[in-house]
């Protein structure tokens, strides 16, 4: 196994989606507009939960390299849960 695991056949295709979303949302615009809630709101919390993600992930990055390369399954941090 990689270290990166399963995360290139997951992010890879998500990013494709996520192109291809942007282009027909553009093309016709507002296909996906959100009127529900504030959409400034909306764009305030995704990009906290944003930071959030990457701050878990590199968090522990470290400590996901010394459990890949003594080949264990990390089974403590963010992984316990």
């Amino acid at each position: 196994m990689k270290i990166t695991g399963a995360a290139p056949k997951i992010a890879i295709p998500t990013i494709i989606y996520m192109f291809i979303t942007i282009y027909f949302d553009k093309l016709e615009y507002p296909l996906f507009k959100i009127t529900l809630f504030n959409y400034s709101t909306l764009v305030v919390f995704g990009v906290i939960m944003v930071i959030i993600g990457v701050s878990m992930v590199v968090a522990v990055q470290g400590k996901l390299r010394k459990s890949f390369k003594s080949g264990l399954l990390m089974k403590d941090g963010l992984y316990k849960f």
